[in-house]
């Protein structure tokens, strides 16, 4: 991850270029604090307790009469600016929201506001128009109905999940995307272009996809949408449907189609939400009040607040929070999504956040909420908000380079912790709170961690990618892989250029490695969504007698450290030791050594023993005449076998429960 200081809000006009194409890495910063009160001159209206209640604001269009609304507390004049209509005048209430009625307003009408002469677009507005920025921007009124066909769709739990993370147009819009049918070149880089694709994501088996920002950014031809420009609307750059170059709206139902037919495929949709800061390009929370909005420390200086991208938005505030609660609840209401993942929460208020998550899931208990809280903070742990596991990530990549990353060392020392949902460093609750990851949109690829490590070679990364994927999907938490690392893409962290992200889908019909580890992850994913014995979420499955470790016999039954035979980069560990989880017992053995490796296995049980997976190979049904092996011994010592792991690779075991 990326270390960056805080820049204050003076100083943004100098990073403005380098924000629109910039991420949000996690970062180092203190825990949410109290604030102080604002200065006498900027006292804010004090919230009602039930604000959550209070109607969504925003143009809320019905046939007869649309309803426009605002809250701009200090703001001494209000105007509705309506595209080739006259201005019309907005009246206050105790809140500080403006408010004013239209009765000759059809969808697709353009909008804006003028706030004490500033002009600004409407933050709830629900779809976007580039047209005329220089004056702000517009909003569109939008109709959200849709017609759904996902009736039976049941969103899934999230440790039924395998979790893909894309950026929707780099996922098509290379023409190769052919080769995964995406045949229309209009297509390519567009919602559309997913529903055309969505044959290659089921070939692969994940069931979620954790789409970068989708929310509109600008994005100067090329962004990872980390520069929000309007939260409620849907990005217009990923529609194909557009009047004079100008969006018209059609993104919100192509959004709703794209939606729709990924459940209809049983795939989740995962949202990537920024509430730490905002796009600073049309900028309309700083038009409307930039201290309501941005003074953080809530001091009315906004020089003293910041984030790495520029201004910090002031999550605590009560109708900041309920600007996200409205967000998030109408994209779980007319688009049907299934989660959102919050980005950089080291930079938003845990309070509001938790705050918030605790409303929305009192009213959809099934809604999926994770964090990329990095480093992790126990401020979140038993909130039902899953983490991004920063030491998993840290820790495996050290592991697959064979060197030493970030602050983690090339040994045994975390192998245990991390298969263990990370439970020993105490900010996750049990493994339905943790995100298990080898790469992401931030991260470098684990190819080219290993090729940029001196004197390694392709057969090395090959061999770490496979090592690495058997630990990822057999580690108790949830698993998350990055498109492209399924077929051992290189890619660069950081590098938010359109080249380094984009994928060439020649590798598909091509290239024998990539089809190679392609078929190795593809065949993973299908193990442990069939099995769930391989997704125990029990926050102790070690003391239930559910998990073991299973390689020095002196430390069975243990779940104390060692447990890797005397330190040597091997770790072994046994799933559903009880048989109660599900209709298979299974051990794993990882050997992340560069010598090969002859061990004496602990088994939960003696007999035979399928193996169903090795350093080059995963098989469901066996890996033919690899066979079997055969545990023998008692239960008090252990039933063993001996067996030799090869270096920089791993074996799956297992056996049917009788």
């Amino acid at each position: 991850m990326v270390k960056r200081k805080l820049i204050p809000n003076v100083f943004l006009f100098l990073i403005l270029f380098v924000f629109l194409f910039t991420s949000c890495p996690g970062t180092n910063t203190p825990e949410p604090r109290e604030f102080p009160d604002l200065p006498a001159n900027l006292k804010f209206p004090d919230p009602p307790a039930n604000l959550y209640d209070y109607a969504m604001l925003g143009a809320e269009w019905k046939i007869d009469k649309t309803t426009f609304s605002l809250f701009a507390p200090r703001a001494e004049k209000v105007v509705l600016k309506i595209k080739g209509k006259p201005d019309t005048s907005m009246t206050i209430d105790s809140l500080g929201i403006w408010r004013a009625e239209k009765t000759d307003i059809a969808p697709g009408t353009l909008y804006r506001f003028s706030i004490d002469g500033r002009t600004a677009s409407d933050p709830y507005g629900k779809a976007w128009s580039w047209e005329d920025t220089n004056g702000g921007g517009w909003s569109i009124v939008i109709d959200p109905f849709y017609s759904w066909n996902d009736a039976i769709w049941k969103i899934p739990s999230i440790d039924e999940l395998v979790i893909y993370e894309l950026h929707l147009k780099d996922f098509t819009s290379h023409a190769t995307s052919s080769k995964i049918n995406v045949n229309q070149s209009e297509n390519r880089g567009k919602y559309a272009g997913i529903i055309d694709a969505i044959g290659y994501l089921k070939e692969l088996g994940v069931n979620a996809v954790e789409f970068l920002p989708i929310s509109e950014f600008n994005d100067g031809g090329y962004s990872w949408g980390y520069n929000t420009q309007s939260f409620f609307a849907p990005e217009s750059g990923f529609s194909k449907e557009r009047s004079n170059n100008y969006p018209t709206g059609s993104q919100v139902q192509e959004f709703q189609e794209m939606v729709d037919e990924l459940h209809k495929n049983d795939i989740a949709v995962i949202m990537d939400m920024v509430y730490n800061h905002v796009g600073n390009d049309q900028n309309a929370f700083w038009a409307i009040d930039n201290i309501y909005y941005f003074d953080y420390n809530n001091n009315g200086n906004l020089e003293d607040d910041g984030t790495p991208w520029g201004n910090h938005l002031a999550t605590w505030r009560p109708m900041v929070k309920k600007f996200m609660y409205d967000n998030l609840k109408y994209f779980i209401e007319t688009f049907h999504i299934d989660g959102v993942r919050f980005d950089a929460t080291s930079y938003m208020d845990h309070n509001a956040l938790k705050e918030v998550v605790a409303k929305l899931k009192s009213e959809y208990t099934d809604i999926i909420f994770i964090a990329e809280q990095l480093p992790n903070s126990d401020s979140l742990r038993g909130t039902g908000i899953a983490q991004w596991s920063d030491p998993f990530h840290d820790s495996i990549k050290a592991l697959l380079r064979m060197g030493k990353f970030e602050g983690s060392n090339y040994n045994s020392d975390s192998l245990g912790k991390i298969t263990y949902y990370t439970k020993d460093n105490g900010w996750s609750a049990s493994p339905k709170e943790t995100i298990n990851y080898m790469e992401s949109h931030d991260e470098n690829s684990v190819r080219h961690e290993v090729l940029t490590n001196t004197g390694k070679t392709t057969e090395d990364a090959l061999k770490a990618t496979k090592l690495g994927a058997l630990h990822l999907f057999t580690s108790l938490g949830t698993p998350m892989l990055m498109a492209g690392q399924e077929f051992f893409k290189d890619r660069v962290g950081q590098d938010t250029r359109e080249a380094n992200g984009q994928i060439d889908w020649t590798w598909y019909t091509k290239n024998e490695n990539e089809k190679n580890v392609f078929n190795y992850y593809k065949n993973l994913i299908a193990l442990r969504i069939a099995h769930p014995e391989l997704r125990m979420t029990d926050p102790d499955p070690a003391g239930k007698g559910d998990f073991r470790w299973s390689i020095t016999p002196g430390n069975w039954g243990n779940l104390g450290y060692p447990y890797t035979n005397g330190g040597d980069l091997l770790i072994g560990y046994a799933l559903n030791v009880a048989g109660t989880k599900g209709d298979y017992r299974w051990v794993v053995a990882l050997n992340y050594s560069t010598s090969d490796k002859t061990l004496d296995i602990v088994f939960p049980t003696s007999g035979s023993w399928t193996i169903l997976a090795n350093g080059t190979k995963v098989n469901s049904a066996g890996l033919g005449n690899l066979g079997s092996l055969t545990a023998e011994g008692t239960k008090e010592s252990g039933f063993t076998a001996s067996h030799t792991i090869p270096a920089r690779s791993g074996f799956i075991f297992s056996q049917k429960v009788n």
